[in-house]
């Protein structure tokens, strides 16, 4: 598969109209310096008709992995508890 900086580019070169990904990875591509969604030659849009996806985390089976789990889970469930998740949650149930 692709990745989005080379479908960014096919699409900019207009060797394709569109393609499919997910808005949180874009956005995350513009923590880190890459910020297609403020190009204003690239849009988006929700695909219709396409319910909400299930979204699962891997940890490594090591020690390093099980410590992240657990820093996960305490902070998931610090989010819950605060009702921030719920607010978080809010924007993609729209």
């Amino acid at each position: 598969m692709k990745d989005q900086s080379t479908l960014v580019l096919h699409a900019q070169n207009q060797r394709c109209d569109l393609f499919p990904e997910w808005l949180e990875v874009f956005a995350g591509f513009s923590l880190i310096g890459t910020d297609f969604l403020a190009d204003p030659d690239l849009g988006y849009a929700r695909v219709p008709g396409l319910g909400a996806s299930q979204f699962h985390m891997l940890f490594s089976r090591n020690q390093a992995g099980e410590n992240l789990r657990k820093v996960m889970d305490r902070g998931i469930g610090k989010m819950e508890a605060s009702g921030r998740l719920d607010a978080i949650l809010q924007k993609y149930k729209k």
